[in-house]
């Protein structure tokens, strides 16, 4: 009955909202999307938990995790050149404020 394709995490959330319906049938469902109804009540359980990103593949959430690092990262550097600036300043005891424009 399936033929174990990796679906998008639109497609599985449209599939979820579907069987919020109190007219569709879970069957139905699951013939219309080729899929078995263990899949289906698997996506269900995930997005009424804990929302659409559960849906997401495994390479959406390395690609969020890579992010996270590298904003991480970046908010470090941005914190050692603050105080690398605000040293500058006291050092050459003048700052851009009042500096002459």
């Amino acid at each position: 009955m399936t033929d174990r394709k990796s679906r998008s995490t639109d497609e599985k959330v449209r599939v979820v909202l579907q069987t919020l319906n109190p007219q569709a049938s879970m069957a139905e469902i699951c013939r219309e999307h080729n899929l078995v109804p263990r899949t289906v009540y698997g996506w269900k359980e995930k997005f009424l938990t804990d929302g659409r990103s559960s849906l997401d593949g495994p390479d959406v959430r390395k690609q969020v995790t890579r992010h996270k690092k590298e904003i991480s990262s970046l908010r470090r550097i941005i914190g050692e050149c603050a105080v690398a600036n605000d040293t500058l300043k006291k050092r050459w005891g003048t700052s851009y404020s009042d500096a002459p424009k």
